[in-house]
């Protein structure tokens, strides 16, 4: 029996190990429309303009530019949601085993129960939290993309970067088309698939909803976070990378929701994102082991996630979450020329002026006054947190600096069947989707899960043909 046509789109954590659980079984071919891994740079300069972003898209999606945290939780990455069983537990040491094979041990944390930050943390009403956490660096994980990428060219699979699927048509009783568009050659040609597993990530989310609408699957708002990242001194935020690399500092607002700690880098640099899709720049964090390239300073994000209810909220006006965060996010990026900076102690006091504290290590960020582009209720919430962290770090206020914005928009939530991730049965059940994409994931090993999980789908179904 010959075997499936597979393709997958986007090269990132979903769509790699997608690709690895799939070798041997299925002919696949994975297109990526941004580029290799050691062709990603961001350009210097001001601006952020790039098409693609190298930052968010090309082989190792957004994670392979990312500080490299692998986080083994599976409770992790879920927006709280309980999706996994223990039995994906085994999907969890493969994602751990690949990357240690590609990006060597790095360093292992193991949760951190009581310390003494941890009390004075909840003294002050801040709730900390600690997971099994492998950290391999900006440098490791690059490393490990370039290592699997390789390594799945050897067993067969096919991967195409700078080629751009614009769309797809299904017939129910014949193969999958996709139409992709090559940038080296300007043109655009049908290719047919007997499966497809769409792995675009959180720079593909315009698309995903696009494509969808296209095949008429209704998808469904979920959460979304407005975020902002946190810079200052290393030796300011030592006491919480040495109580854990990368902790969880959260407290409810009600009826607005929660914000808390987010992608924590010590010794790290904060980085501008253009997303294209969306038309937002935003600003993330990287960090490395390499000790040549470490910084004397430390950053995390600050996410408030936005439930489905938003009728309580200052400014709402019927909009689902994700439209809502990005509203905001734009508003931020037009007030300040794209993405912004300002001092803890300025945004804390709202009639300070916008100057940031120096050292800071995005240069492209400009000085403005955030905290007069939030709304009421979210700018409280967000003082009332940096409040209560300055509490316990007093030289915070003074030394640190927050960009925004950061946002986690996620996509809407797809109709998929947890678990395979394909779409409900009917004429599109060829189709799955997996990762951020689906909009329940926000880590890099959850992500992976989805994948692997799609793979042994597509080869359980085709088994039983």
């Amino acid at each position: 029996m010959s075997r499936p046509r597979v393709l997958i789109i986007g090269a990132g954590p979903a769509g790699m190990f997608a690709a690895d659980a799939l070798a041997g079984d299925a002919e696949v071919t994975v297109i990526e429309q941004g580029r290799q891994i050691d062709s990603r740079r961001c350009p210097p300069g001001p601006r952020c303009e790039c098409d693609p972003c190298s930052i968010l898209e090309g082989t190792g999606g957004a994670g392979g530019l990312s500080d490299g945290k692998i986080t083994l939780s599976l409770g992790r990455g879920t927006q709280k949601e309980s999706i996994f069983s223990p039995e994906d537990q085994r999907h969890l040491d493969r994602i751990d085993q690949t990357v240690v094979k590609f990006a060597g041990l790095g360093v292992w944390y193991e949760p951190v129960e009581n310390s003494p930050y941890t009390e004075k943390f909840r003294e002050v009403g801040l709730e900390f939290d600690s997971y099994p956490l492998r950290h391999v660096g900006s440098d490791g994980i690059q490393r490990y993309v370039k290592g699997h990428r390789e390594d799945l060219i050897r067993r067969g699979v096919f991967i195409r970067e700078e080629e751009v699927v614009q769309g797809l048509e299904r017939d129910p009783q014949g193969p999958i088309v996709a139409w992709v568009w090559k940038r080296d050659q300007l043109f655009t040609v049908t290719e047919e698939y007997d499966y497809v597993v769409i792995a675009v990530g959180l720079a593909g989310t315009g698309w995903t909803e696009s494509v969808l609408e296209g095949l008429s699957v209704d998808t469904m708002p979920g959460p979304a976070g407005f975020g902002m990242r946190l810079e200052a001194p290393a030796e300011v935020l030592a006491p919480l990378f040495e109580t854990f690399y990368d902790f969880k500092i959260e407290r409810d607002y009600p009826p607005i929701g929660s914000i808390r700690s987010f992608c924590c880098n010590q010794r790290g640099e904060v980085v501008n994102e253009n997303h294209r899709d969306i038309g937002i720049r935003n600003v993330n964090g990287h960090s490395y082991l390499d000790p040549r390239r470490r910084t004397e300073f430390s950053n995390f994000a600050m996410i408030m996630k936005v439930g489905t209810d938003l009728s309580q909220w200052e400014g709402w006006t019927g909009m689902t979450p994700q439209e809502y965060v990005r509203k905001l996010a734009r508003s931020i990026n037009v007030r300040a020329g794209g993405t912004a900076i300002q001092s803890i102690s300025s945004f804390m006091d709202y009639w300070a002026d916008t100057a940031a504290s120096g050292g800071y290590t995005n240069p492209k960020a400009t000085p403005h006054n955030i905290s007069k582009d939030l709304p009421e209720d979210i700018r409280d919430a967000y003082q009332d947190y940096l409040y209560r962290l300055t509490k316990v770090l007093p030289d915070l206020e003074e030394h640190g600096n927050i960009y925004a914005p950061e946002i986690k928009y996620y996509a809407r939530k797809a109709p998929v069947e947890r678990g395979a991730w394909s779409l409900p049965h009917g004429p599109n059940d060829r189709i799955y989707i997996t990762g951020h994409a689906t909009g329940y994931f926000d880590s890099y090993t959850a992500s992976g899960i989805t994948g692997i999980q799609a793979a042994e789908d597509i080869i359980r179904r085709e088994r039983e043909r």
